[in-house]
């Protein structure tokens, strides 16, 4: 399972970067997406809408490419890449920071094995 960890990881940042690119398409075809509104609840509104888009953008890029996480697949996984790639700058963060704890418990661990197995002179 560590192992499959990065590559998930890998597999989401890639579909994050397509969602942004075609967000960013259809926010220059739309305006009206791009454009931050100054009535606070438009703004929340539109806010919802595009992370909603990029959710569904994301769901469609993994299921045309019939994309899995590990030994999963179908329409659940397809959904949660969806989800996952969507989250943006703060979700990719959060994971990178994730795998980075990984490793250093995995460096500990193997430290402490090497400190184990030598003797003590």
């Amino acid at each position: 399972m560590e192992q499959s960890i990065p590559s998930a990881l890998t597999l989401v940042i890639a579909v994050s970067v397509a969602v942004e690119r075609v967000t960013e398409i259809l926010k220059q075809m739309f305006p009206v997406l791009a454009k931050e509104q100054i009535d606070e609840t438009k703004e929340q509104w539109r806010r919802a809408a595009l992370q909603m888009l990029a959710a569904v953008i994301g769901t469609v890029i993994a299921w045309f490419g019939n994309l899995s996480l590990g030994s999963h697949s179908g329409t659940s996984t397809y959904v949660l890449i969806g989800l996952m790639s969507s989250g943006g700058s703060g979700f990719l963060n959060h994971a990178l920071d994730a795998v980075r704890a990984l490793k250093v418990t995995q460096e500990a661990t193997a430290k402490e094995a090497v400190a184990k197995t030598k003797p003590i002179t």
